[in-house]
């Protein structure tokens, strides 16, 4: 029961992982779309929300690094000398702690991103 248990624990800690490489790998292309738009299609009326969206990028880098930092944490408590009975209870509360915390994160990154590409759509070709 208990190496099913932490081979559980073990999955979700690499789902979460894949998932946060995602959304940075998602920021940077975003980022990579301002440069390109302001190469391109820059128009001074953009400037505002431009400098909106980079900075609320930023604060997604923020709250990608905070995660790695909370899976990390979920990790130590993950090794096979760590996870035993006494510590199960606390790393089910670091799991479902990370997990509220992540799924905050997604709902945020792809409201976002939508706003983002509302934004483009909508000042891009004036």
């Amino acid at each position: 029961m208990k190496e099913a248990l932490l081979l559980q624990f073990q999955h979700e800690s690499s789902g979460y992982k894949r998932l946060i490489r995602f959304l940075a790998d998602e920021t940077v292309y975003m980022k990579n779309r301002i440069t390109e738009v302001l190469q391109n299609d820059f128009h001074n009326n953009m400037l505002e929300g431009v400098e909106y969206f980079q900075n609320e990028f930023l604060k997604i880098d923020e709250i990608i690094g905070f995660l790695r930092n909370s899976i990390a944490e979920l990790d130590r408590y993950l090794s096979k000398d760590f996870f035993e009975d006494k510590n199960k209870k606390e790393t089910k509360m670091i799991r479902e702690s990370l997990c509220k915390k992540i799924i905050v994160a997604k709902n945020r990154f792809y409201e976002l991103q939508t706003r983002f590409n509302d934004f483009l759509l909508a000042n891009i070709g004036i």
